[in-house]
């Protein structure tokens, strides 16, 4: 949410940018408008390009379309390290969570953005997808020989729970994985990581845990 984005930048050392589902340009967002932004370290990381997309039939303007009643997007930058001049890609997203069919072309939408991508540098897509690794939206990156379930690539190196869904109940295991980091074969993955501090300390952030990929 837009309050949470404003803490955040307030603390100092990262940077923020990216529109909102609801706006079309950056700062016109509200205190309770969900952002899918992307934050960056920015003593370590400069951006070089961005672009968005809504997951609609008209993805150039905010939209919905299928059976969808509300705003979705994801927002990409590219970015450069700093110290090596090493460049990427960063792609975040937030499915429809009532919305299948949606979600489905959502995963298509996700797919296309990696063609106007260099095909040379690392690309890595993160967010709330609302469905598990087994569902189409997500399977449409993963099985598409371009990108690959980070949790896969971790091997043994996998911590935490099996879900990253809690919705605020300390007395279940969480068990739905529906936040994923994607990447291409460019990335190497050293470990993986679904945070769940907040399940014995009870001090929550979101209904998700973080995911945590090295």
């Amino acid at each position: 949410l837009g309050w949470q984005c404003k803490q955040l930048v307030q603390w100092g050392p990262y940077k923020q940018f990216g529109t909102t589902s609801q706006h079309g340009d950056e700062g016109e967002a509200g205190a309770e408008d969900e952002h899918e932004s992307i934050f960056y370290l920015r003593s370590r990381i400069e951006p070089l390009d961005s672009g968005k997309i809504w997951f609609s039939k008209t993805p150039e303007v905010p939209s919905y379309s299928w059976d969808a009643n509300h705003t979705r997007m994801c927002n990409w930058g590219k970015f450069r390290l700093k110290d090596s001049g090493l460049e990427f890609y960063m792609v975040n997203c937030h499915m429809h969570v009532d919305a299948p069919l949606a979600r489905v072309h959502s995963g298509e939408l996700l797919l296309s953005l990696i063609d106007n991508f260099d095909p040379s540098l690392p690309v890595i897509y993160t967010g709330d997808y609302n469905c598990d690794v087994t569902s189409e939206p997500v399977r449409k990156l993963t099985e598409s020989g371009l990108l690959f379930d980070s949790r896969a690539l971790a091997g043994k190196n996998v911590y935490g729970p099996v879900g990253s869904l809690h919705s605020f109940n300390t007395a279940k295991t969480p068990l739905r994985r529906i936040d994923h980091v994607i990447v291409s074969d460019k990335v190497k993955v050293d470990s993986y990581r679904i945070v769940d501090d907040e399940m014995t300390t009870g001090k929550f952030t979101s209904d998700h845990m973080p995911v945590l990929v090295d």
